[in-house]
């Protein structure tokens, strides 16, 4: 008999990214606790694999938001739309202010574990609807195909 867990068959499929420091194991039995199960990556090749699977990437912002375009770039590459969690020193404002300027899913402060903070924070992501959905529109003047992605 295979037993299944609750929390695991709801769980959102999370990408871990933090080239600061690793999780333990107390954050990510937090972050579990919320619904967000996480696969580790340190590589770019990693990532990559780890990004098909995936509902959001979590990553760690330092001094600037360039690792978050740098990930967008690769994202943009491969054809996908994960979006993006940022997590930020509370110290760097401009860096939280940059982050949602270049547009990340949701920034949290990167001392935060609370369970209610992660649950919030990745309500608003589908399991089984993560992907853009297209739409053709016919202007009825020109007769034109108008695509939307």
């Amino acid at each position: 008999m295979i037993k299944v867990n609750p929390t695991s068959v709801n769980s959102i499929q999370a990408v871990w990214l933090d080239p600061f420091s690793p999780i333990g194991d107390a954050e990510r039995t937090q972050l579990e606790a919320a619904g967000i199960r996480l696969q580790l990556v340190s590589t770019l090749g990693e990532l990559t694999m780890a990004l098909r699977k995936a509902h959001v990437l979590i990553i760690r912002l330092g001094d600037s938001a360039e690792l978050l375009q740098e990930v967008q770039t690769l994202i943009g590459q491969l054809g996908q739309m994960t979006p993006i969690l940022c997590r930020v020193e509370r110290r760097r404002m401009e860096v939280t202010v940059d982050a949602m300027r270049l547009g990340a899913f949701h920034v949290l402060p990167a001392d935060e574990w609370s369970e209610d903070a992660w649950k919030f924070a990745v309500e608003g992501l589908s399991q089984t609807d993560t992907k853009t959905k297209s739409y053709v529109f016919v202007d009825p003047t020109s007769q034109h195909l108008l695509a939307l992605a």
